[in-house]
């Protein structure tokens, strides 16, 4: 056998297996036809790689996404075709608007059937269209007459400019005409917030709420308020009624995380914004503001600063805004160890009043460790404070085996502070409070071994090296 030559047959020739756009085209209008709608995605799909400016490809790519569900998809094919290749192919803007629909994202989709309806009125799918803005209409709730919309458009303009007096005017006279407009009264509530006069804001808001109970508008400028009062109690109570709430029209879900974030409530509005932002929602620049100071502010900062080139793209002046540029926030987290030490022996000498009316805590962390130490305090058992506990029970585990007193626990603060913004997981109390305990006495200069210090809190000497290592780069 192994003697055997092989003989190449002069005379045979090699056939290269190559297909063309074309080919590929064809084999996925055959299983498109066929009902086989994934076969049909993956052969057209090579078929556009291969000639990626073929307009009547790329349509039918997206066509197919359109079928299978794959909205956000279809629309980025279709944004590509009038963007690079052919900026006047109007059929686009329909079948965009009809994406944009399926997800649920009405503005969206109006605006693009506009689009078609003012660039083809005579178009092919002028009928399609009519009917996809009427049942728009329908969605939105848009049955409002031309002189409303003006109207409220004049006075939310008014309002974000600062004109709350003249803003105020407009608003009155929509509520006298339309006295089922909410929107109107949730404007009018901020334009007499901005204005100092707190109680009629809170009237307007409480009238909105007797008449339509749930309004979100309503609530989340509740929530603001109460924020910007400082008062602790009534934001807790909010924040947990909305922390339940899933809006499903997009518009809402805007509102609610941009609150969220307002707030400083980062993880929930980050949960909100980012949702729509996967859907496919081209919010404005303050969609995008929120959208990258929830994301920077729980830890995704690149995807943050990919976010601020959006907000910069669509508002220059927010250039020196930036969530790691924001003006005072190093002063700000530098205080925050000697807050939550402040926040530990108020619990410990059971100050509730002070928890409850101090308007200091103005991070996530503080807000946390205020919400555990009132739990604690009223008899609850608290939950979803898991890294506010751990803390505290180090802090407690410090003064009770330790002389060391406050310093400690606030050198233990300010490890925290740092390894809770790094979502370093807390495990171990004695482990940590060896290792916080071995680093201070290390760093005033006292005599300690690590032997010493495991035995001291009755842990083995490689775990106290282990949390040691750690601890040590939460230094900084």
């Amino acid at each position: 056998m192994g003697n055997r030559k092989v003989k190449k047959d002069e005379d045979s020739k090699i056939v290269s297996f190559f297909q063309d756009s074309a080919t590929f085209y064809r084999w996925g209008l055959k299983a498109y036809q066929k009902g086989d709608l994934q076969s049909a995605s993956k052969f057209v799909k090579r078929a556009v790689d291969l000639d990626p400016y073929n307009e009547e490809m790329i349509c039918r790519l997206a066509s197919i996404y359109t079928e299978l569900g794959k909205f956000q998809k279809s629309n980025e094919l279709l944004t590509y075709i009038i963007e690079h290749i052919h900026p006047h192919s109007v059929e686009c803007y329909y079948f965009l608007a009809n994406n944009y629909a399926h997800l649920g994202l009405f503005h969206e989709a109006y605006k693009h059937a506009m689009i078609y309806k003012e660039k083809a009125p005579q178009g092919i799918f002028s009928v399609e269209n009519s009917d996809l803005l009427e049942m728009i209409e329908m969605e939105e709730e848009a049955e409002h007459s031309d002189d409303l919309i003006v109207k409220q458009e004049k006075a939310r303009s008014l309002l974000e400019n600062g004109q709350f007096q003249e803003s105020i005017s407009i608003l009155k006279e929509i509520i006298a005409d339309y006295p089922e407009f909410w929107s109107a009264y949730n404007n009018l509530a901020l334009a007499y917030f901005y204005l100092g006069e707190v109680e009629k804001a809170k009237d307007m808001i409480s009238l909105v709420l007797r008449k339509n109970p749930g309004n979100l508008h309503a609530l989340c400028n509740l929530l603001v308020f109460f924020y910007y009062e400082g008062d602790e109690a009534s934001i807790s109570m909010l924040v947990e009624k909305l922390k339940r709430v899933y809006p499903l029209v997009s518009e809402h879900q805007y509102k609610l995380g941009a609150t969220f974030a307002l707030i400083g409530f980062y993880p929930h509005a980050f949960k909100r914004l980012h949702a729509l932002y996967r859907k496919g929602f081209e919010g404005d620049d303050t969609f995008y503001y929120w959208l990258a100071y929830s994301s920077y502010f729980i830890g995704h900062y690149d995807f943050a600063k990919k976010i601020w080139k959006k907000v910069l793209y669509l508002n220059p002046r927010k250039e020196g805004s930036e969530p790691w540029n924001m003006k005072g926030l190093n002063e700000m987290e530098n205080q925050v160890p000697e807050r939550l030490l402040s926040i530990y022996f108020a619990m410990k000498m059971d100050e509730r009043a002070y928890l409850v009316n101090e308007q200091e805590f103005e991070t996530r962390l503080e807000r946390e460790a205020v919400q555990y130490a009132l739990s604690v305090l009223n008899g609850k058992r608290p939950t979803g404070f898991h890294a506010v506990h751990f803390a505290f029970h180090v802090a407690d585990s410090l003064m009770d085996k330790t002389s060391e007193g406050k310093e400690l626990v606030l050198f233990w603060f300010r490890l925290f502070k740092n390894a809770f913004k790094f979502d370093i997981k807390f495990r171990n109390v004695n482990a940590w409070s060896a290792a916080v305990y071995y680093l201070w006495m290390k760093q005033i200069g006292k005599n300690i071994t690590q032997d010493g210090a495991a035995n001291h809190f009755n842990i083995s000497k490689a775990t106290l090296s282990k949390y040691v290592r750690v601890a040590k780069k939460l230094k900084m």
